[in-house]
């Protein structure tokens, strides 16, 4: 879970923005800076030992609205991601990544230690982001399967 929430702020910083269409506004074409988390929201199901629990959890707590993405204008970018879904506000990632959006698509390739993470944008506006991602992952706990959105500003 802790790479998936890490993918998916990372990806989040990634998106073309559109200004609203009038004949003096021009369309944002990319967004370089930096997107911080508001709001985490967690859908789906766990499975342990045969028992499956309906998740939807979320969360605007201050540990997660440390979580940031830093984004450079040659497709490189920084992501601090940080959770306490434990108890204890716990840094997931901190890592350098590099990206690719489609604006038609609107889907977002975060690639980051070999591996690549498609993220679907919700919502993007000129201070508002919001993604979202599937997620099927293992813990020693057991599965969990469903989406993660987050709800990000500038």
């Amino acid at each position: 879970m802790k790479k998936i929430l890490f993918f998916t702020m990372m990806a989040g910083m990634l998106m073309t923005v559109s200004c609203r269409n009038d004949d003096k506004e021009e369309e944002v074409t990319s967004v370089i800076g930096n997107w911080k988390v508001q709001k985490m929201i967690t859908k789906g199901a766990f499975t342990s030992g045969g028992f499956t629990v309906p998740i939807n959890n979320s969360s605007e707590s201050s540990c997660v609205k440390e979580s940031k993405v830093d984004l450079n204008g040659d497709k490189t970018g920084h992501a601090l991601v940080k959770d306490d879904t434990t108890g204890t506000c716990e840094v997931l990632g901190d890592e350098n990544f590099t990206y690719t959006y489609n604006p038609e698509t609107k889907i977002i390739t975060v690639k980051s230690n070999g591996t690549s993470q498609d993220i679907k944008v919700i919502k993007v506006t000129n201070s508002e982001l919001t993604i979202e991602q599937p997620a099927d992952m293992q813990t020693p706990q057991g599965t969990f399967n469903g989406t993660i959105t987050l709800n990000m500003t500038k």
